[in-house]
């Protein structure tokens, strides 16, 4: 779907259409033609002939942010649409009146139904109700969703919203071009239950999500109580994938949170003490305290303000240029991290509660390896971590690092004497990749092949 809007002076005449490339060109055509006004609605599904009418009748401005939005949004999340969807947004666009209003039908199809001989029914009230100045909901939901997961692709991304039915399960698959769905990964984004998330792997594959996702659907009658053993369960079974989170979801209905400990074999968590009637766990945490080591690179700007001048010299420095400063980086990093250290250190903000329950420590400092000094931070976990958990704080150590705890370092300058220097553990020009020693063993070896060719 395409938007054309129109303009006409006496200096000018000119034609503009939506979606636009980029923003600077959106940013172009609305400063210099912000009354250009929308002539016609393109390559419309023939049964959406309403949305033209509406946009006619709406006399739509460029200048109108909102509603270019809009349109830009409907020709994303309409070409999303399957074909049961398509023919039903047609029959329920009788209904609007505005683009708004067409947008928010097209989000809510789930709550209509067309009888045999065509007439639509809704069945229940929207889930979503457009408010002006609300955030746009996303592209390609069309209604009450248990899981909202994303795919990422090469070409391009998509959101998954979980159950789906077959017919939506093939036209995603047709739309992204691949054979089958099922064992790509997915990031888990949302959840309708909104406590649940945390008690969760960060993603999993689409069939392991749909199986979750049609679990919760079972579960929709729960109550706060519930929920609270469900989380208690999920904290000491400490589920690895969604497939073992469906099993701690059929394993729960048998288990008790209990005000206090009455047996050895009840365990303590923050909803009280969880009774498991003899049930083994999944992945009992250990009490031997694991180290393992994260590595990144490092990035400086070493900048001279022996001079008074606007803009010093700033000289950029990487892993082998900053190794002769290691004593003084070592020490600001240790100052930044200290704060905190007697409770875990970095970790106790982990948001994840599986991996806060699983790691006790983590500590940030800096190594020389192979005449180059890197980041090197520590992990205590209780047991070693497996792929999944290790991938999930190498994530956490790129948020640390890219904001908050990176940008706190970032702003307090190492003073070197007639030089400062402003130490980046992660950096847009340089390689932000994070490696566990076996990792970084490959790289340094192919580092040291590469220069020998």
């Amino acid at each position: 779907m395409k938007a054309r809007f129109y303009y006409e002076s006496e200096e000018v005449k000119i034609s503009v259409q939506l979606p636009f490339a980029n923003d600077q060109n959106r940013l172009f055509y609305q400063k210099w033609y912000p009354n250009a006004v929308l002539e016609e609605l393109r390559e419309v599904e023939p049964s959406w002939k309403r949305l033209c009418k509406i946009v006619e009748k709406q006399k739509i401005r460029l200048k109108d942010d909102r509603a270019s939005n809009i349109l830009q949004f409907l020709d994303r999340h309409l070409s999303c649409l399957c074909e049961s969807e398509t023919r039903l947004y047609g029959a329920v666009l009788e209904k609007a009146q505005t683009i708004q209003e067409a947008l928010e039908l097209s989000v809510n199809l789930d709550c209509y139904q067309i009888s045999r001989i065509g007439r639509v029914r809704q069945i229940k009230e929207h889930g979503y109700r457009y408010q002006k100045g609300s955030e746009l909901p996303p592209v390609g939901m069309t209604g009450r969703y248990q899981v909202m997961a994303g795919v990422k692709m090469s070409k391009c991304n998509t959101w998954l919203f979980l159950p789906m039915t077959e017919e939506k399960k093939r036209s995603v698959e047709k739309r992204l071009g691949v054979e089958s769905l099922e064992q790509m990964r997915a990031k888990l984004i949302e959840l309708e239950e909104d406590h649940l998330e945390r008690y969760l792997p960060e993603e999993g594959t689409v069939k392991e999500l749909e199986q979750f996702a049609q679990a919760l659907e079972e579960r929709k009658s729960f109550q706060k109580a519930d929920w609270e053993t469900v989380y208690a369960a999920l904290l000491i079974e400490q589920p690895e994938n969604f497939r073992e989170v469906c099993e701690v979801l059929e394993k729960s209905a048998s288990y008790h949170l209990m005000p206090e400990q009455t047996k050895p074999t009840e365990h303590k968590t923050p909803f009280e003490y969880l009774e498991l009637n003899g049930a083994l766990q999944l992945h009992p945490l250990s009490e031997e305290i694991v180290t393992s080591w994260i590595y990144g690179r490092l990035r400086g700007e070493l900048t001279d303000d022996r001079y008074e001048i606007e803009e010093p010299d700033v000289e950029m420095l990487y892993g082998d240029g900053l190794v002769k400063y290691k004593e003084k980086i070592q020490a600001q990093v240790k100052l930044d991290e200290a704060y905190g250290r007697e409770d875990g250190g970095l970790a106790k903000y982990l948001y994840n509660a599986l991996l806060r329950e699983k790691i006790c420590g983590i500590e940030v400092c800096v190594a020389e390896i192979a005449g180059e000094l890197w980041s090197k931070t520590k992990i205590e976990s209780y047991g070693p971590l497996s792929d999944t958990q290790t991938a999930q704080v190498k994530q956490y150590l790129s948020g640390l690092f890219s904001a908050s705890w990176g940008k706190g370092l970032e702003q307090r300058e190492i003073d070197l004497g007639r030089e400062k220097l402003c130490l980046y553990f992660w950096h847009l020009k340089m390689n932000n990749d994070l490696y566990t020693e076996e990792e970084l063993q490959e790289v340094l070896d192919m580092e040291i092949s590469m220069s020998l060719e």
